[in-house]
Protein backbone atom coordinates (compact mmCIF):
# COMPACT_ATOMS: atom_id res chain seq x y z
CA UNK A 1 0.00 0.00 0.00
CA UNK A 2 1.29 3.20 -1.26
CA UNK A 3 2.21 5.44 2.07
CA UNK A 4 1.60 9.42 1.87
CA UNK A 5 5.20 11.26 1.69
CA UNK A 6 5.06 13.52 5.33
CA UNK A 7 4.82 16.89 5.37
CA UNK A 8 8.56 18.38 6.27
CA UNK A 9 8.30 21.41 8.48
CA UNK A 10 12.51 22.70 8.49
CA UNK A 11 13.34 25.22 11.63
CA UNK A 12 16.20 27.30 11.86
CA UNK A 13 18.08 25.58 15.15
CA UNK A 14 18.76 22.29 16.36
CA UNK A 15 16.09 20.10 19.30
CA UNK A 16 16.13 22.07 22.14
CA UNK A 17 15.62 25.39 20.17
CA UNK A 18 13.35 28.19 20.80
CA UNK A 19 12.31 28.07 16.88
CA UNK A 20 11.88 24.11 17.36
CA UNK A 21 9.31 25.29 19.84
CA UNK A 22 7.82 27.67 17.29
CA UNK A 23 7.48 24.96 15.32
CA UNK A 24 5.73 22.50 17.40
CA UNK A 25 3.21 25.36 18.18
CA UNK A 26 2.41 25.84 14.89
CA UNK A 27 1.97 22.65 14.08
CA UNK A 28 -0.47 21.99 16.86
CA UNK A 29 -1.98 25.51 16.05
CA UNK A 30 -1.86 26.53 12.70
CA UNK A 31 -1.53 23.49 10.15
CA UNK A 32 -2.91 20.90 12.55
CA UNK A 33 -4.53 19.50 9.35
CA UNK A 34 -2.04 17.01 8.60
CA UNK A 35 -1.27 13.28 10.11
CA UNK A 36 1.81 12.96 9.18
CA UNK A 37 4.24 16.14 9.97
CA UNK A 38 8.33 15.58 10.19
CA UNK A 39 10.64 18.04 12.37
CA UNK A 40 13.51 19.12 10.44
CA UNK A 41 16.25 21.13 12.56
CA UNK A 42 18.58 23.42 9.87
CA UNK A 43 21.44 25.20 11.04
CA UNK A 44 20.43 28.91 9.41
CA UNK A 45 17.55 31.21 8.27
CA UNK A 46 19.29 31.01 4.85
CA UNK A 47 18.97 27.39 4.89
CA UNK A 48 15.63 27.36 6.23
CA UNK A 49 14.33 29.08 3.69
CA UNK A 50 16.71 27.87 0.98
CA UNK A 51 15.25 24.13 1.46
CA UNK A 52 11.56 26.14 0.98
CA UNK A 53 12.78 27.37 -2.31
CA UNK A 54 14.05 24.15 -3.30
CA UNK A 55 11.09 21.99 -2.19
CA UNK A 56 12.73 19.61 0.62
CA UNK A 57 10.60 20.98 3.12
CA UNK A 58 7.13 22.72 2.82
CA UNK A 59 7.08 24.46 5.82
CA UNK A 60 9.82 26.36 7.26
CA UNK A 61 10.01 28.18 11.00
CA UNK A 62 12.57 31.04 11.83
CA UNK A 63 13.07 34.15 14.23
CA UNK A 64 12.24 37.04 12.48
CA UNK A 65 12.66 40.14 15.40
CA UNK A 66 12.88 40.12 19.74
CA UNK A 67 11.97 43.38 21.95
CA UNK A 68 15.59 43.59 23.48
CA UNK A 69 17.98 42.65 20.91
CA UNK A 70 16.14 44.43 17.51
CA UNK A 71 15.95 42.21 13.87
CA UNK A 72 17.66 39.36 13.62
CA UNK A 73 20.47 39.82 11.74
CA UNK A 74 20.58 35.99 9.72
CA UNK A 75 16.85 36.41 9.02
CA UNK A 76 17.02 39.92 7.32
CA UNK A 77 20.33 38.91 5.34
CA UNK A 78 18.18 35.61 4.27
CA UNK A 79 14.92 37.24 3.33
CA UNK A 80 16.78 40.73 1.84
CA UNK A 81 18.00 37.99 -0.90
CA UNK A 82 15.30 35.47 -1.30
CA UNK A 83 12.21 37.17 0.72
CA UNK A 84 10.45 37.29 -2.23
CA UNK A 85 10.21 33.35 -3.05
CA UNK A 86 8.51 33.18 0.47
CA UNK A 87 5.54 33.87 2.02
CA UNK A 88 4.69 34.24 5.65
CA UNK A 89 1.27 32.41 7.03
CA UNK A 90 2.04 33.15 10.83
CA UNK A 91 3.39 35.21 13.08
CA UNK A 92 3.64 34.21 16.64
CA UNK A 93 5.57 36.58 19.48
CA UNK A 94 6.93 33.88 22.58
CA UNK A 95 8.21 34.86 25.60
CA UNK A 96 11.93 34.13 25.89
CA UNK A 97 13.68 32.84 29.05
CA UNK A 98 17.11 32.83 28.91
CA UNK A 99 19.22 30.91 30.99
CA UNK A 100 23.07 30.32 32.00
CA UNK A 101 24.27 26.52 32.41
CA UNK A 102 28.16 25.22 32.19
CA UNK A 103 29.29 22.15 33.00
CA UNK A 104 28.35 19.76 36.50
CA UNK A 105 30.66 20.84 38.88
CA UNK A 106 31.70 24.81 37.53
CA UNK A 107 30.95 27.48 39.34
CA UNK A 108 29.91 31.27 38.24
CA UNK A 109 33.21 32.87 38.95
CA UNK A 110 35.18 29.90 36.92
CA UNK A 111 33.68 30.79 33.93
CA UNK A 112 35.60 32.54 31.37
CA UNK A 113 33.98 32.61 28.16
CA UNK A 114 30.06 32.86 27.32
CA UNK A 115 28.80 31.74 24.46
CA UNK A 116 25.51 32.09 22.38
CA UNK A 117 23.74 33.08 19.53
CA UNK A 118 24.13 36.82 18.74
CA UNK A 119 20.46 37.41 19.84
CA UNK A 120 21.22 35.28 23.16
CA UNK A 121 24.15 37.90 24.30
CA UNK A 122 22.25 40.74 23.24
CA UNK A 123 19.16 39.68 25.46
CA UNK A 124 21.11 39.30 28.49
CA UNK A 125 24.00 42.02 28.48
CA UNK A 126 23.31 43.57 31.84
CA UNK A 127 23.38 40.24 33.44
CA UNK A 128 26.37 39.35 31.92
CA UNK A 129 28.15 42.87 32.55
CA UNK A 130 27.23 42.57 36.13
CA UNK A 131 27.74 38.90 37.03
CA UNK A 132 30.33 38.06 34.69
CA UNK A 133 32.75 41.07 33.63
CA UNK A 134 35.65 39.60 32.34
CA UNK A 135 34.28 36.58 30.65
CA UNK A 136 35.14 36.38 27.02
CA UNK A 137 31.61 36.89 24.81
CA UNK A 138 31.65 34.22 21.87
CA UNK A 139 29.16 34.51 19.54
CA UNK A 140 27.42 30.52 17.82
CA UNK A 141 24.82 30.19 15.44
CA UNK A 142 21.96 28.15 17.49
CA UNK A 143 21.71 28.77 21.60
CA UNK A 144 20.75 24.88 21.80
CA UNK A 145 23.79 24.18 19.71
CA UNK A 146 25.91 25.74 22.52
CA UNK A 147 24.38 23.65 25.00
CA UNK A 148 25.31 20.80 22.56
CA UNK A 149 28.73 21.62 21.91
CA UNK A 150 29.15 21.90 25.49
CA UNK A 151 28.02 18.94 26.66
CA UNK A 152 30.24 17.15 24.11
CA UNK A 153 33.48 18.93 25.20
CA UNK A 154 34.10 20.96 22.27
CA UNK A 155 33.47 23.95 23.98
CA UNK A 156 36.84 24.52 26.62
CA UNK A 157 35.20 23.41 30.38
CA UNK A 158 35.25 27.09 32.00
CA UNK A 159 32.40 27.73 29.22
CA UNK A 160 29.21 28.86 30.42
CA UNK A 161 26.06 29.32 27.61
CA UNK A 162 23.04 31.19 27.76
CA UNK A 163 20.41 28.64 26.21
CA UNK A 164 16.45 27.84 26.44
CA UNK A 165 16.10 25.94 30.05
CA UNK A 166 14.76 23.16 27.95
CA UNK A 167 18.22 22.95 25.61
CA UNK A 168 20.12 22.97 28.70
CA UNK A 169 18.50 20.26 30.36
CA UNK A 170 18.34 18.26 27.23
CA UNK A 171 22.27 17.77 27.11
CA UNK A 172 22.55 17.27 30.55
CA UNK A 173 24.09 20.72 31.67
CA UNK A 174 24.52 22.67 35.14
CA UNK A 175 21.95 25.57 35.33
CA UNK A 176 24.13 28.73 36.85
CA UNK A 177 21.20 31.54 36.89
CA UNK A 178 17.78 31.36 35.53
CA UNK A 179 15.60 33.81 33.24
CA UNK A 180 18.54 35.97 33.02
CA UNK A 181 17.09 38.35 30.18
CA UNK A 182 17.84 42.05 31.05
CA UNK A 183 13.48 43.02 30.48
CA UNK A 184 10.71 41.06 31.26
CA UNK A 185 9.24 42.21 28.11
CA UNK A 186 11.58 40.00 26.17
CA UNK A 187 9.52 38.47 23.34
CA UNK A 188 10.49 36.96 19.64
CA UNK A 189 7.77 37.04 16.62
CA UNK A 190 8.65 33.73 15.00
CA UNK A 191 7.50 33.14 11.43
CA UNK A 192 5.74 30.10 9.65
CA UNK A 193 6.56 30.59 6.21
CA UNK A 194 5.76 28.76 2.90
CA UNK A 195 7.39 28.83 -0.77
CA UNK A 196 5.02 31.37 -2.81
Amino acid sequence: MFKKKPVIVGYQGIPGSFSEEAAMYFITNKIKKYKNIELLPLGTTSEVILHLIDGSIDYGVFAYTNTIGGRVRETKEALDEHGNEICVLHQRSMRIHQCLFAKQGIKLEEIKTVVSHIQGLKQTAKFISKNLPYARMSKQIDTALTAKLLSKGILDRYTAVICSKQAGEKYGLSMLAEKIEDSENNYTEFWLTKKM
